[in-house]
């Protein structure tokens, strides 16, 4: 997971980290349910989403942004990833409750 194979976005994201982690070998645990989904990797990552709720009448709202280069996504919907959080080494933090995007990606050159 160098980035040196090559292949967008890896190649470019590679070059924004200045220090790798030995690889960890885990299950992957993904609850694809469209705004409220999951995953977690072992015990090591992570991630929960639910929509973003009107803050008066606190019902869901449903918010999508588009993004015509298509960097990392073509679209997505917005949500509120009530869970992020990272165990790995010298890698932690926990930042519950801020922005995240739901979307399906297929990457290539």
């Amino acid at each position: 997971a160098t980035g040196q194979e090559g292949g967008m976005p890896f190649e470019i994201i590679a070059k924004t980290i200045s220090k790798l982690l030995d690889p960890q070998y885990v299950t992957f645990d993904f609850k694809i349910k469209d705004k409220n989904s999951s995953v977690r990797l072992g015990d090591n990552v992570s991630l929960a989403f639910e929509p973003i709720k009107n803050p008066i009448s606190g019902d869901p709202e449903a918010i999508r942004v588009e993004h015509a280069s298509g960097f990392l996504f073509k679209w997505a919907h917005v949500v509120s990833a009530k869970e992020g959080r990272a165990r790995i080494g010298e890698l932690n933090f926990d930042y519950p409750n801020k922005a995240g995007f739901v979307t399906k990606v297929k990457y290539g050159n």
